[in-house]
């Protein structure tokens, strides 16, 4: 794989937004995205996900607290409708 855009980092150490890798930035989550993340979010965590998400460290991060705080985390966790 040839990278086309340098990549950056935030004062944290997590990658900014690099379209090589976050090919899904900006897009709405699918159902089966979501069911992912919780699902594994806890083996992986944020940083190996954002490759398999397309989507940002800090996005991932985000969404995940989202989803507890709003008690959706467990429901998407026990789906078992994709994975």
């Amino acid at each position: 794989m040839v990278l086309v855009h340098p990549i950056e980092y935030d004062n944290e150490g997590r990658i900014n937004y690099n379209p090589d890798f976050h090919f899904a930035h900006g897009k709405l989550w699918t159902e089966e995205e979501l069911e992912y993340l919780c699902k594994f979010i806890d083996y992986d965590g944020a940083r190996a996900m954002q490759y398999s998400l397309g989507k940002t460290e800090k996005t991932i991060r985000a969404k995940t607290n989202d989803l507890r705080k709003n008690g959706k985390f467990w429901y998407y966790k026990n789906l078992n409708r994709h994975w």
